[in-house]
């Protein structure tokens, strides 16, 4: 039995390439039995990549007409990734993934995962070279995005180390990094024992990524505090939509996992590995 689902889905609402609908039926030509969209929520500023505050009722319009028009075919879901400087009403949506994508620090925003060189940007001038200090920082940000109680999912928990493959110094097996990485993951689900981390392919696909966020030193420490996961492609194109899963599925299996979560229209549901 294959995992055939993903919640976090992004289409032309937001900076996805396709169609909703496309995406929809790419979905049920690989016999999905859901497809959660989850597009950028809006962020106040110029930008060309969230979904603007003018379209988020025709985004929910849309999905809703797609829902109806597909169903007895797939579960259609409409849910929002939500950056954790964003205070949209999230009421609407069947699921709220809170992401981090950007640094604010000292009046200033610095993408984490646009570029190598706007990141190594970021480590230069916000933190003087510093990397680990950088990644103490995004860690903090993730804590204070997933503690927010309309959050029920953590998007690429790692994000920051997307670009380690290219060049980007980022040292996961030093104590600093380890620290700041595993005493997010214990404040998050200190807090929140119930919330859902998301294993995401999407930098596999986008990125070149060896391995899917969060890395397996995560993974290893989320199977013992008895995290819960829900795997999920972070598709921005129909070809993403499923791509690294048998991967994926084989990391949380080698670390312990014997099972993780799947989006149904009824709510989650355990899907064994």
């Amino acid at each position: 039995m294959k995992y055939a689902s993903s919640i976090h889905v992004h289409s032309n609402h937001c900076d996805g390439r396709v169609t909703a609908e496309e995406m929809i039926l790419a979905a049920i030509k690989r016999d999905f039995v859901s497809i959660g969209f989850s597009a950028h929520s809006p962020l106040g500023y110029p930008n060309e990549w969230s979904l603007q505050d003018d379209k988020v009722d025709a985004y929910i319009a849309e999905i809703h007409v797609l829902q109806a028009k597909y169903s007895g075919q797939i579960e259609v879901l409409c849910g929002i990734e939500l950056d954790y400087d964003c205070t949209i009403d999230t009421t609407p949506f069947s699921h709220v993934i809170g992401a981090v994508h950007n640094i604010n620090k000292d009046e200033q925003r610095y993408s984490v995962d646009a570029s190598p060189e706007r990141l190594q940007k970021c480590i230069d001038e916000a933190f003087d070279g510093d990397t680990l200090a950088m990644c103490e920082f995004y860690y903090d940000s993730v804590v204070q995005s997933s503690l927010r109680p309309n959050v029920n999912a953590v998007a690429h928990f790692d994000l920051v180390t997307k670009f380690i493959e290219r060049g980007v110094p980022i040292d996961q097996n030093h104590p600093l990094y380890q620290a700041a990485a595993l005493g997010a993951v214990d404040a998050i689900l200190d807090a929140r024992p119930g919330m859902i981390f998301e294993v995401n392919t999407g930098g596999m696909y986008r990125a070149g990524r060896s391995e899917p966020y969060p890395a397996k030193l995560i993974l290893e420490h989320l199977v013992k505090r008895g995290a819960q996961l829900v795997l999920t492609s972070d598709a921005h194109d129909v070809a993403g939509l499923d791509y690294g899963y048998e991967n994926a599925l084989a990391l949380c299996s080698e670390v312990g996992f014997t099972s993780i979560l799947r989006l149904r229209a009824h709510g989650f549901e355990n899907f064994k590995i």
